[in-house]
């Protein structure tokens, strides 16, 4: 998939649509979705760079993306989970 920033929206190319937290929740699990860009403050993310970059909700900076058990197979979920201070794998992102 490719992605696109749209102020602090990371916006599907593609489809046009913004990475969403399912049921605008910010709980560990919650499973990030496309949704309609509204320009909600739910859809609002950070890249925090360190040694590693970690995208963050704006509002909820203690979660990260995170592939859902660290699996990187076809179809695995991304989802939301605290962020660890040993940034995990699955908690890495990079742009190219």
């Amino acid at each position: 998939m490719l992605w696109r920033w749209r102020g602090d929206a990371l916006v599907h190319s593609v489809s046009g649509k913004c990475l969403t937290p399912r049921g605008n929740s910010y709980a560990n699990g919650t499973v990030l979705t496309l949704w309609t860009c509204t320009g909600s403050p739910v859809q609002d993310f950070d890249q925090v760079r360190g040694t590693h970059t970690t995208i963050r909700p704006t509002h909820a900076r203690d979660k990260c993306l995170t592939n859902y058990g660290g699996a990187q197979a076809n179809g695995v979920w991304v989802t939301l989970w605290t962020c660890s201070s040993s940034v995990p794998n699955e908690q890495k992102w990079s742009w190219g």
